[in-house]
């Protein structure tokens, strides 16, 4: 795999976190046994022609514990319903489409906060209408349910109510028998922010686009993948672009970048204050 100089950003070469190519030490842990994983359905286990199956995984309480550090980035943290941030360990959030309709939407947390607290973020229109392994099932009387507990929300919209209720109890595997989605995970994994699109590119070729973002204080480190790469020329295009918003972007203290026609690996360091944090840095970088 080529690696392509760092750029140092604010005038002085510094090195990325970790080896990009996987192939040595370094400090980047991919944290493959994120709590992401255990979430992911199949979409084709829905729909038969899946267009695009994109995910987002945030860790509120993680923001939480470095708001002194977020500056203007604490606007881009996400908050989905009433339990404060610091009580939410993370939250997933699912869905996609496919040529004959959307694919379900699911969106998880897990936490410490308690029940009534999140019960009251329900609109009006939700009621009891029955109970899943003892926990408590909401409905909306038409395809939307919830199952809300101390510490845990599963909201899913899409799907029957007895499908709501197999993915609920259900196991997954789909995270380690997706052969993109075992490099992510290997290469990427979740940090305090991730997300990734699984698509086909204009070809029919499979790809994957994912990111994590991992809060340090003051320092917030991305990595970003794509699978599968590009070709030399449009790997040099990169590299030239990199150059020019040396200048220009001043929140950037180093990138660094790596490419081969398997994949492309970008490294970047922020100041949290003005971390991106839920943006794809490739598809800032041009490369979608």
């Amino acid at each position: 795999m080529r690696r392509a100089a760092g750029t140092a950003l604010l005038g002085s070469l510094a090195s990325v976190a970790g080896c990009l190519g996987g192939s040595g030490g370094g400090t980047w842990d991919a944290d493959r046994d994120g709590s992401l994983q255990p979430w992911l359905y199949d979409p084709a286990s829905y729909r038969e022609d899946v267009t695009d199956y994109v995910v987002g995984y945030w860790e509120p309480a993680t923001f939480a514990a470095s708001q002194d550090s977020l500056g203007e980035s604490a606007s881009r943290v996400q908050r989905y319903h009433a339990a404060a941030p610091e009580d939410v360990e993370f939250t997933v959030e699912l869905g996609g489409a496919s040529d004959s309709g959307g694919l379900p939407y699911v969106l998880v947390s897990r936490g410490t906060f308690d029940a009534e607290t999140v019960r009251s973020s329900l609109t009006s229109e939700f009621e009891r209408v029955g109970s899943v392994d003892d926990r408590p099932l909401y409905g909306d009387g038409t395809d939307a349910f919830a199952v809300v507990a101390d510490g845990e929300l599963v909201f899913v919209r899409g799907l029957s109510r007895a499908d709501a209720e197999t993915y609920v109890t259900g196991s997954r595997s789909f995270a380690s028998d997706d052969e993109r989605l075992a490099t992510f995970f290997d290469t990427v994994g979740v940090g305090a922010n991730a997300g990734f699109r699984l698509s086909t590119d204009e070809s029919g070729t499979p790809t994957l686009h994912g990111h994590a973002y991992r809060v340090d204080g003051g320092t917030t480190d991305a990595r970003a993948m794509r699978v599968p790469g590009v070709s030399e020329t449009r790997g040099e295009e990169l590299e030239s672009y990199l150059g020019q918003v040396q200048s220009s972007v001043d929140r950037l203290r180093s990138t660094a970048v790596e490419y081969d026609d398997e994949r492309v690996l970008l490294d970047l360091e922020f100041a949290t204050s003005q971390a991106p944090f839920g943006v794809d840095p490739l598809s800032n970088f041009g490369v979608r």
